[in-house]
């Protein structure tokens, strides 16, 4: 709770708003955290738990290539790779989501990342086998039926600090938008955004054709509609223009994806012109393109790592200690309710399939 006087002359409010200013920052966002953890933390301590297996080897990308870097996502203008003369020459970095459309155009990208832990993800499977690279916590329904090698990061959460300590750092933030982000910062000096629109455009969130897109109509009915869905999403949102909507949890995202770029100095551009306006709009056709250069290194690791991880799961469940950063995370749901009949549950259901993955 934070009390603040009635507000009188405002003398010298610099010397107050400012501190008062990150107090409410830091609120929101441990709010925001108690509310992500409680809802996904059993999810990614599982998903944790089951992709140990496929921690076979680590990655590293050191080139800055001449060859711009263009990052697909799966909003309304990802149909525009289409329009891309010279696509297959730019370094192409794309989400799970999108592995359909490029199927779609015979487009292979360099690099798919997940950042997504939740079931859902099963719909994206793909013959596309370019590299993978992902959160140990990301969907394991994903991630065991890939085609390419799949190459994990730490994304500085408390699971990773412990469990990935060694591990390339890319932190996790907002959205997927953020990490491909990170990524191609790694491997170029000029960024092209597309599909990260942050907005629902012409009652579209994903493109044409998307799973989610089509699953949203597979799963309507005369009660509940698609259309009433989407209905709801924007009558609570924001309207942008006349056919483009947003709301606070895509504002969230993109804003964080903009301090990203502020913060990277990096040229970056998108080619849609009616979204993501805060970056400069280009035709992507008038850029000059270099030769097509990109390295991946990836080196196998020591096998005792995947038991170091699981004995390390193992102690903490096995203490108890509810403040561990791990544990504390997975029961959070039931700690707010002070249910200690399903954290003794939850505790028991993780060693029992640690016990599995031992033997």
């Amino acid at each position: 709770m934070i009390k603040k006087h009635t507000n009188s002359f405002n003398i010298r409010p610099e010397l107050y708003e400012p501190f008062y200013n990150e107090l409410i920052d830091y609120i929101s966002k441990r709010l925001l955290n108690t509310i992500t953890d409680s809802f996904f933390g059993p999810l990614w301590i599982r998903n944790t738990i089951r992709n140990i297996k496929f921690l076979n080897k680590i990655f590293s990308i050191n080139n800055i290539s001449n060859s711009p870097v263009i990052i697909v996502g799966s909003g309304y203008s990802a149909e525009l790779i289409k329009k891309i003369k010279n696509i297959k020459d730019f370094i192409i970095i794309t989400i799970p989501q999108t592995l359909k459309l490029f199927e779609k155009y015979n487009i292979k990208p360099d690099i798919v990342v997940i950042v997504d832990a939740g079931y859902p993800n099963r719909l994206y499977k793909s013959k596309i086998d370019s590299p993978l690279i992902s959160y140990i916590y990301s969907s394991y329904e994903f991630i065991k039926s890939y085609k390419g090698e799949v190459f994990f990061i730490n994304s500085e959460s408390p699971i990773d600090k412990v469990l990935l300590e060694n591990f390339p750092i890319i932190p996790v933030g907002g959205s997927v938008a953020s990490t491909c982000f990170e990524i191609a910062s790694l491997i170029s000096d000029t960024i092209i955004v597309l599909g990260f629109d942050f907005s629902i455009i012409n009652g579209y969130y994903h493109y044409r054709g998307c799973q989610p897109e089509e699953n949203l109509l597979y799963n309507s009915n005369k009660i509940k509609t698609s259309e009433k869905t989407l209905y709801e999403i924007i009558y609570k949102g924001i309207k942008v223009k006349d056919n483009i909507y947003t709301n606070t949890q895509m504002i969230s995202y993109k804003e964080e994806f903009l301090r990203r770029v502020r913060k990277s100095k990096k040229r970056v551009y998108r080619i849609f012109p009616d979204s993501l306006k805060e970056i400069d709009y280009i035709d992507i056709n008038d850029l000059e393109l270099k030769q097509k250069r990109i390295i991946i290194e990836s080196k196998k690791i020591n096998q005792s790592i995947q038991r170091e991880i699981i004995e390390k799961i193992q102690s903490v469940y096995e203490e108890k200690n509810l403040n561990n950063t791990i544990l504390n995370t997975h029961i959070k749901r039931w700690l707010l309710k002070k249910n200690n009949q399903e954290i003794e549950n939850e505790i028991q259901k993780v060693l029992k399939k640690i016990k599995m993955l031992k033997n």
